[in-house]
């Protein structure tokens, strides 16, 4: 293993930060799914008890 790292590495492991770069751009984006939903309703709930009282 190399020493020195932080995520370390077998011996002859070929990694790239061109594939580390292709690995995260893989995963962004936001989902909306019902729990996004749910956390929505439960903000605009919450905002009108605190307007109320």
């Amino acid at each position: 293993m190399r020493s020195g790292t932080l995520c370390p590495l077998p011996e002859g492991a070929d990694f790239t930060a061109a594939m580390a770069f292709e690995i995260a751009s893989t995963n962004i984006g936001i989902t909306w799914n019902y729990t996004t939903w749910l956390n929505i309703a439960f903000l605009l709930l919450a905002a009108g008890l605190l307007a109320r009282f």
